[in-house]
């Protein structure tokens, strides 16, 4: 099956990209969640209404979440804790705020140095921390590994709570999706009868692909062929498809990736008016033109690469655009991040 060569024209068309460098983050979370590493203690920022380490035994459920592409976690958190006030559940949940910093963040802050930080998207995607010759650290660390940690220990504290909730917004529902298909400690919960987890992306704008096939104009779905090749040759490539995977995801390997992720509890939240114009790079535009498409097109690929499942769906909020703040305030998000408890 041939690509259009009007496709490959929108392509060329779309991926005009000029990079803008994050600005330095002013807010840091006061927090520190630390783990140890091949001896060394590392740690991430994060904000929480509840401890931690001491057990809630009102609290029936955990909603680990993430900020967008300005990483302020205290921001993002607020609009979670206003929306589980307006859905009346902030009494019985946990939330709890992850912060992953860029270099620049360490400097802007003057921050410590047991603190990680990543490359500007290497947080999103489960690459390892970084060091330099400014800012040196010991070892470096997955920020999926401090995810893993995270929900090891909220789960044994809590062990009665009914889900635990992995959820974020843009950049952060990149990571909540691509931690989806690649985390093992899900599967080491299920193994142990801890909490099941559930997984919510808002506004997300890329996903990881678990074959080759992309939708077509027509509807259908087909390996893109040699030109298309050439013009994308990175388009199957890691966080976009399962070649060339980093190392925490080559760690669970692309057979278990595509194995475990039809078992997965998925909400892809979208808003409808989520159609604006992207400057983003070319595996993005092969999955479509806009993030209301791409979530589309992604919630069809589901369906044709596993058939009919029923825990995963697409859900898009009405008269909303590349919003979490206004989708959070909205049921229909409610029902997923705070009422729906897994079979």
């Amino acid at each position: 099956m041939k690509w259009p060569p009007g496709i490959i024209l929108l392509l060329l068309l779309f991926v005009s990209v000029s990079h803008v460098t994050a600005q330095p983050l002013d807010i840091v979370a006061e927090d520190r969640f630390y783990i140890t590493v091949d001896g060394y203690s590392v740690c991430v920022p994060f904000v929480s209404n509840r401890p931690l380490d001491i057990h809630q035994p009102e609290v029936n459920r955990i909603v680990v979440l993430l900020p967008g592409g300005s990483r302020d976690v205290v921001q993002m958190w607020e609009w979670y804790r206003v929306g589980a006030y307006q859905a009346e559940v902030l009494p019985s949940t946990m939330l709890v705020g992850i912060q992953f910093l860029l270099e620049s963040d360490i400097e802007q802050n003057d921050l410590e140095d047991e603190i990680a930080f990543w490359s500007h998207s290497g947080w999103q995607f489960g690459e390892l921390s970084e060091s330099t010759a400014n800012h040196p650290r010991p070892v470096t660390v997955s920020s999926f590994t401090f995810m893993d940690s995270l929900i090891s220990r909220v789960s044994e504290v809590n062990p009665q709570v009914d889900a635990i909730v992995i959820s974020g917004g843009s950049a952060g529902a990149k990571y909540t999706h691509r931690y989806a298909a690649g985390n093992r400690v899900e599967a080491l919960l299920n193994q142990t009868g801890g909490p099941p987890m559930v997984y919510v992306s808002i506004c997300n704008g890329s996903f990881v692909y678990l074959s080759e096939e992309r939708r077509r104009v027509d509807g259908g779905f087909a390996a893109p062929d040699a030109v298309m090749r050439g013009f994308i040759p990175q388009f199957n490539r890691y966080p976009y498809g399962l070649e060339e995977l980093n190392e925490y995801c080559a760690q669970t390997g692309a057979a278990n990736i595509i194995a475990q992720y039809s078992e997965k509890y998925f909400f892809y939240i979208i808003g409808e008016l989520d159609t604006g114009p992207n400057s983003d790079n070319q595996p993005m535009a092969l999955q479509g033109w806009n993030n209301l498409q791409r979530n589309q097109f992604y919630d069809e690929y589901i369906g044709f690469n596993y058939g009919e499942i029923g825990n995963q769906a697409l859900v898009v909020i009405p008269d909303v655009g590349h919003d979490a703040d206004l989708i959070l305030q909205h049921p229909l998000a409610w029902e997923a991040l705070f009422y729906f408890i897994p079979d």
